[in-house]
């Protein structure tokens, strides 16, 4: 079967980025800092499939199976080697693409993915019971983001400083986790499924990890 071709936003000057949301998200992700980002380079922020205005994949949700369609987008697009930057999940994603050599520099933010056995199952739990609260008080979602208290109450896990968070963006990306199609079917991939493998030795391009306190997809 035919898999989907992945949406994305196109703009700015300058050498390519590719941007990668995390679990949940789209390329509205990006939103607060791309102007910024475009500046300097031109931006190509997609929805991976299942997620954002992506139909799903006709086969299962995996940090594999989404580095496949990665790798098929980038082929069609004409972007070999481009530079990447993934946060959380899709900072996992882009390790496990930099590891199949398909990247150029590249800069992965919070990856998810590097537990042990009782974190994995601690991540599951928490992050399935947040999900299943954000679906639950979407009716009440602009009024939560709005409120800084609200924010501090429903993203302490995600966030250090939830009361910060700009309401606007933070509305928006708890919309896409809500109509995420196969957030269910990723977390359990996430959670259950085999273990990020190393790079290759050889790599020369650069590489990047950075790390909060707060990571959760």
């Amino acid at each position: 079967m035919t898999e989907p071709t992945m949406r994305f936003e196109r703009g700015g000057r300058g050498r390519p980025l590719l941007l990668l949301h995390g679990l949940g998200g789209s390329h509205r992700s990006w939103s607060t800092i791309v102007g910024g980002l475009q500046s300097a380079r031109e931006t190509i922020a997609v929805d991976l499939p299942g997620f954002g205005d992506t139909p799903p994949l006709t086969r299962e949700t995996s940090i594999a199976t989404l580095a496949d369609a990665v790798e098929r987008f980038i082929d069609a697009q004409g972007l070999s080697g481009i530079d990447m930057v993934g946060s959380s999940m899709g900072a996992r994603l882009v390790l496990e693409l930099a590891r199949r050599g398909q990247t150029g520099a590249i800069v992965s933010l919070d990856p998810g993915g590097f537990w042990n056995d009782a974190e994995k199952r601690i991540f599951k739990t928490s992050i399935g019971a947040s999900i299943r609260l954000v679906r639950l008080l979407q009716p009440m979602m602009p009024l939560i983001t709005a409120n800084p208290v609200g924010r501090s109450v429903l993203f302490a896990q995600l966030s250090a400083k939830p009361s910060a968070l700009p309401p606007g963006p933070i509305l928006t990306e708890m919309r896409d986790f809500a109509r995420a199609r196969r957030f269910d079917e990723l977390l359990d991939s996430l959670a259950e499924g085999p273990d990020q493998l190393g790079l290759f030795s050889e790599r020369e391009r650069p590489l990047v990890i950075g790390a909060t306190a707060n990571n959760f997809s």
